[in-house]
This record gives structure tokens, C-alpha cells and sequence, in this order.
């Protein structure tokens, strides 16, 4: 398993004199989506920006593939992905592995999937060491216990 440490700007937070943009279009997210869903015989239902709202700070895209059912997220400030088996309401939701998901999205696009084992890891200084002092405050107030509840959250 490989400690993450978390980007600067990965929650979507900053100072208003020095405010971090989307780096992950919701278009290329989309193409990644739709290409990957082809390559593996399957399909996207639905794909779910966060380009215009508050919260969440992630990108949703649901594929129906032979292997089931998949929820992948997208940071919108960092091309880190997820999966999950359901939409995703507050980030409550177990991170799932698919090997084939993973092996086509990274083979074609600068995205890379984030294990689950990753993203399950209790939060420790040295993952939060690069995160500006805006974030950190949101940390703080949110509490977030698991990388990924940082990476992929609802806050506000």
C-alpha cells in the first residue's frame, strides 16, 4: 500500500485572493467515461458535474459494464478517481477495486485510480503536510476520518 500525501488545492478550498479552478474538465472526465465504458463492453448512464456547484468537489459518472455497476468519481482540482457502488450522498460509501476499470482508464488518460486500501487510511500529518491553511480549517471543522473523505468531499 503507498501513502498518499494529498496536493495542495485537492479539496477545492483556498484564500479568495489566491483561488484554486478546476483542473479535471468534466469533458475530459466524460470522454475518459465514454471510452472506457466502449473498451469494456458497457456503457455510461449518467455523468454529474460539479463544475457550477458548491459541493461536491468531485464528478460523478455512473457505468453499467459486464462486471456491474460503477459510481466513479473524479476530483475536480486533481485526475484522482474512484469507484463506488452507489451514488455517492455524503461520502459514507465503501471505495471498490475493479482491475479492468482501473487498467482501461489509466492505459488512455492522465487519470490514475486510487485503491481502496488508499483511500481507507486514517489521516496522519505527513498526508496533510501540503494542504494550505484553508483547508486545513475545513479539515478541522469537517473531520473527515479517511484520505478519501478529503479527496472526494461534500463540504461546504
Amino acid at each position: 500500500m503507498s501513502i498518499l500525501t494529498l496536493p495542495r488545492g485537492i479539496t477545492g478550498f483556498a484564500a479568495s485572493e489566491s483561488p484554486y479552478t478546476p483542473a479535471t474538465s468534466l469533458r475530459a472526465f466524460t470522454t475518459v467515461c465514454h471510452t472506457v465504458a466502449r473498451r469494456l463492453h458497457g456503457r455510461v448512464v449518467a455523468v454529474t458535474g460539479c463544475d457550477s456547484q458548491v459541493t461536491p468537489n468531485f464528478h460523478v459518472a455512473e457505468l453499467r459494464l459486464r462486471s456491474g455497476v460503477f459510481f466513479v468519481l473524479c476530483n475536480a482540482y486533481h485526475p484522482w478517481l474512484a469507484a463506488t457502488a452507489k451514488y455517492p450522498t455524503w461520502m459514507e460509501e465503501p471505495f471498490l477495486y475493479s482491475a479492468e476499470l482501473c487498467r482501461a482508464a489509466e492505459s488512455m488518460s492522465n487519470f490514475r485510480f486510487l485503491q481502496p486500501d488508499q483511500l481507507e487510511q486514517p489521516l496522519t500529518l505527513e498526508a496533510l503536510r501540503t494542504l494550505s491553511p484553508d483547508e486545513l480549517s475545513q479539515f478541522l471543522y469537517w473531520k473527515p476520518e479517511r484520505l478519501g473523505d478529503v479527496i472526494f468531499n461534500f463540504w461546504d
